[in-house]
């Protein structure tokens, strides 16, 4: 399945991925399915962060771009469109010894209005939260960072964690997703804590932007243990569906296995 097109996101969107369990996957995915598309139009991809993000690798994007002000990253992106088609902004670059990689640091949410609006910007993907490589995450306070605007946001859940015990392996923040579940930390996470941590207001999608669209992704279905069929899917965020989510998509970003629910 092509996810840009089966997600429907029209040329100047700012698409914020929020959760866990695979959102720079899908970040690094989206980027890759649009840029045929950008390249047609003779504009960029531009992925960033408001958080964190690990530098991307060859394959995944072509050019880096590290500009501490916003007139200086709006000139470089300029020139990266001349050849490159993929490129990633961040305001700073660090060593990260836990995973020996570096990370890049995100831009101020302000700066997504003028990138956008820059004619070389077809599509402006933005990574608003971070979860430290957990398949769940409840956001804590002053999460997720939206950028401004946000037109299109993408909640993305690891159902690698179903069945397992909702702990700080699991789960980043697991006091905060227990009070947004109603479990106990330590007792077995099941769909309904699925639903509530995608559907809740004060949950995933907390303090999102008004207007924008939002997307439901359910991802490591080939990791969870058993079939989660989509009627059983549905029927969880048809209880709990308090945000309104426009579609949800569940299966394997790994596998290249999604389905609407």
């Amino acid at each position: 399945m092509n996810l840009f097109k089966a997600f429907d996101v029209p040329p100047k969107s700012s698409v914020a991925i929020v959760g866990g369990g695979g959102k720079t996957t899908l970040l690094y995915r989206l980027a890759r399915e649009m840029a045929p598309e950008a390249a047609k139009a003779g504009g960029i991809v531009l992925i960033t962060t408001t958080t964190k993000i690990f530098r991307p690798t060859q394959e995944e994007a072509e050019a880096v771009i590290v500009s501490a002000g916003l007139e200086e990253a709006r000139k470089r992106i300029r020139k990266a469109a001349r050849k490159d088609v993929r490129v990633v902004l961040a305001t700073g670059s660090h060593a990260d010894s836990r995973y020996g990689r570096d990370k890049l640091d995100g831009i101020p949410p302000a700066w997504a209005g003028p990138l956008i609006e820059m004619g070389e910007v077809a599509w402006l993907l933005v990574e608003a939260d971070g979860a430290q490589r957990r398949p769940l995450k409840a956001p804590g306070e002053g999460e997720p960072v939206w950028p401004r605007p946000v037109h299109l946001a993408i909640g993305v859940l690891g159902l690698s964690a179903l069945g397992r015990p909702l702990d700080r392996e699991s789960v980043f923040r697991p006091e905060r997703a227990a009070s947004v579940t109603g479990l106990a930390e330590g007792e077995a996470i099941g769909l309904d804590a699925y639903g509530a941590l995608l559907a809740r207001p004060d949950s995933i999608f907390r303090g999102c932007p008004e207007g924008a669209r939002l997307i439901g992704v359910l991802n490591q279905s080939d990791e969870c243990g058993r079939v989660v069929p989509a009627g059983e899917i549905r029927y969880i965020l048809d209880s709990k569906n308090l945000v309104q989510l426009e579609s949800v998509f569940s299966g394997s970003l790994e596998l290249d296995e999604i389905q609407r629910v």
